[in-house]
């Protein structure tokens, strides 16, 4: 995750071939803000007892109530995802931010209420991730339904190869100053 986000801090410095506010601006800041959501409540998992393993172990945990008891394995196969893949690379936004949401919720009450240990993190974890399903549900949203996006890597390098086009063309353009333009 690290990686994809340099790369993404990389991206947005080049605002130059998607506006703020179009589809892929928004799937890119909603996958970087998913990654640092989940460095964060890893960081305060790992301050109230919590390893490697047992990060892996409630974030698996949450997933399957976020899903409708289908596995991070399961909503690969459903989505095509090949093997090493991770399962957020292809979520739309909607369910990006969901995982988001309910991952800050189980920070905040991990740190509010000192929870510890990886039983109770984790059921905490779920409680927030059966949440907020239930609020995707009542306007008729259900993560396990919605189809994969196109790949953010895919998505990333294309920014950056009409970055690069544009950055090209930008400094090939005589510049005008606003004397010549009158």
């Amino acid at each position: 995750m690290h990686e994809l986000q340099s790369r993404f801090r990389v991206i947005q410095g080049f605002p130059r071939s998607f506006k703020k506010g179009d589809g892929v601006s928004i799937i890119l800041t909603s996958s970087s803000k998913l990654s640092d959501t989940e460095r964060q409540l890893s960081s305060t998992l790992y301050e109230h007892g919590v390893d490697d393993k047992g990060f892996a172990i409630v974030r698996s945990r949450g997933d399957n109530a976020l899903f409708g008891d289908f596995s991070t394995k399961q909503m690969k196969e459903r989505l095509g995802i090949k093997g090493s893949r991770a399962l957020a690379d292809f979520l739309p936004t909607v369910t990006l931010k969901a995982k988001e949401f309910a991952a800050a919720i189980t920070d905040f009450n991990v740190r509010k209420l000192n929870i510890k240990g990886v039983q109770p993190i984790g059921d905490e974890h779920v409680r927030n991730n059966k949440d907020v399903r239930a609020v995707l549900a009542k306007s008729n949203i259900m993560p396990e339904d919605l189809p994969a996006e196109e790949d953010i890597q895919k998505l990333e390098r294309r920014v950056t190869s009409q970055d690069k086009k544009l950055l090209k063309t930008e400094g090939g353009l005589k510049r005008l100053d606003v004397a010549d333009a009158s």
